[in-house]
């Protein structure tokens, strides 16, 4: 009985984690969500080795592609462009600091450094006008999201937003999992996640509890109760511990009775108000409007004491 108990509300929890989908309600990340705010004491750009320095004159980026891959990118690339801009900022040298960098780095990398924060408000002024079809599919909103980084970022784009561009292209090749039939889905499941490994820590799923979540937020809404109960039942079977089935379902049953006080609490001072208002031209007619105020106010802290002293 205790087990079944716990399958019901893991499919609980299935049923409130939404598919992930770009659209008005959940838009896109921007690089601004993305990046850490940087302590002003931290090295400067020209002193970092996240930038691959050369020895000699800024080298067009085109002689410097041999060894791209050691230098950084997604939300890594952020923080140091962020860092150096706000320590520079504050130092009030920004030339004289950028002056420095045109000789240690690549054009490429130089020309984004120096046009950052300009780019960075071209793209969260793009990114925040953007109107994304409700209608389009998933492919069609992140191939219009990538349009628009390339117009702002151009060749960067894809350096830049590589996090981003992670989550979305992770995002596409898990739609693959609302064709499979229930009995598959654990194991497709394992195999999407095998394959996208190596961006465990962008996709945040470095834990078998935030693989098992994700796996929740995935699941076919055409699935019926009954496969829903059965693929749950699998999942927690593979990734968590019965302390860890516990804690979730202590977490969901907070939630439920928060959900539940927040409810009451706008519906009885609903009918407060509305008794008020009555009472206004019946009972407390003859009261002037400042002797009515002060008395509407009171009640309503009244009941605010009263109801949390309960709850």
């Amino acid at each position: 009985m205790f087990r079944l108990l716990l399958i019901l509300m893991l499919v609980f929890l299935a049923s409130i984690v939404g598919w992930l989908a770009f659209g008005p309600d959940n838009p896109l990340p921007s690089v601004e969500s993305n990046v850490a705010r940087a302590d002003s004491s931290q090295v400067s750009l020209s002193q970092s080795v996240l930038f691959k320095q050369v020895s000699s004159k800024r080298k067009v980026a085109s002689q410097d592609t041999a060894d791209s891959s050691v230098t950084p990118q997604g939300r890594a690339l952020q923080q140091q462009l962020e860092t150096f801009w706000l320590t520079c900022q504050s130092e009030q040298n920004c030339q004289a600091q950028l002056a420095q960098l045109s000789s240690s780095l690549s054009d490429q990398d130089y020309d984004l450094v120096a046009n950052y924060p300009e780019l960075k408000q071209q793209w969260q002024y793009s990114i925040g006008s953007m109107e994304l079809n409700q209608f389009a599919t998933l492919a069609e909103k992140v191939a219009q999201v990538k349009r628009q980084a390339e117009m702002v970022w151009g060749l960067e784009s894809s350096r830049v937003l590589a996090d981003e561009f992670t989550l979305y292209d992770f995002s596409l090749e898990a739609q693959s999992l609302i064709s499979q039939p229930a009995e598959e889905y654990v194991q497709q499941y394992q195999q999407l996640i095998e394959r996208w490994q190596a961006n465990e820590a962008t996709l945040s799923l470095t834990s078998d509890v935030a693989r098992f979540e994700k796996a929740l937020t995935l699941l076919p809404s055409s699935y019926t109760l009954a496969q829903r109960q059965q693929v749950v039942e699998q999942l927690s079977s593979l990734y968590l511990t019965p302390t860890q089935v516990s804690d979730i379902l202590a977490r969901q049953q907070q939630v439920a009775t928060q959900e539940q006080q927040v409810m009451d609490y706008q519906s009885q001072l609903s009918e407060l108000k509305f008794l008020l208002s009555s009472q206004r031209t019946t009972t407390f007619a003859q009261m002037s409007d400042s002797q009515w105020q002060a008395y509407y106010q009171q009640q309503i802290d009244q009941f605010r004491i009263e109801f949390f002293s309960i709850n």
